[in-house]
């Protein structure tokens, strides 16, 4: 697999491991369990990684988009092609006004919890279909309409994402969802473990 495609892979295994993590807690909280409100330290962290992630990782996706279009006469590719580059901005658009909540207090200085759990929600929907769409249509596309060569140009010229969160050196701001993520996948993979010894 070439460089470019396993980095673009790559964020989309990392983006779903956050939002798998923090999944059950938001569902609690729009079921109406308050009293256990997630972690906001937790979601802002997700909302400024993914802000942060989508700086490199979409305007990639664009040029690579942008080329495809020109190189195949499938008018159904084409339009789905047009299809995840109109989602591009509407996530952006969506993560950025969810980032911009945590900088909004009410008369207690606390955050709007009730405006930013359910777009978070929303988001991590919309980013989830986006996701299975590229996975589907474009990702296989890559490597079979580009050269090596013309994969190797590219990523040279937007280099190597050092990821704050995943990446060797987890930035301090990011150790608590680090450490939040592992714990979970943890969890989750002793549960399975069990149910493998479980006689029905």
């Amino acid at each position: 697999m070439e460089k470019v495609v396993a980095q673009l892979t790559l964020d989309h295994v990392q983006i779903k491991r956050i939002t798998k993590s923090l999944e059950h807690q938001v569902e609690r909280y729009l079921q109406g369990e308050t009293a256990d409100a997630p972690d906001l330290n937790l979601i802002r962290a997700a909302v400024e990684y993914a802000v942060r992630s989508d700086q490199y990782h979409h305007p990639l996706e664009e040029t690579l988009l942008l080329k495809l279009e020109e190189r195949i006469a499938d008018h159904e590719l084409q339009h789905m092609f047009i299809t995840i580059r109109q989602q591009h901005v509407e996530l952006d658009n969506l993560i950025k006004n969810i980032a911009g909540y945590f900088s909004t207090t009410d008369a207690r200085g606390l955050v709007p919890t009730g405006k930013i759990i359910p777009e978070y929600s929303k988001y991590v929907a919309m980013q989830l279909e986006h996701l299975e769409t590229e996975d589907t249509y474009f990702y296989p596309m890559i490597e079979q309409l580009f050269s090596s060569d013309e994969l190797e140009a590219i990523q040279a010229r937007f280099g190597l994402r050092d990821d704050p969160l995943f990446g060797a050196n987890t930035e301090d701001s990011f150790k608590p969802l680090c450490d939040f993520i592992l714990a979970y996948e943890a969890q989750e993979s002793a549960v399975q473990s069990d149910q493998l010894f479980v006689v029905e």
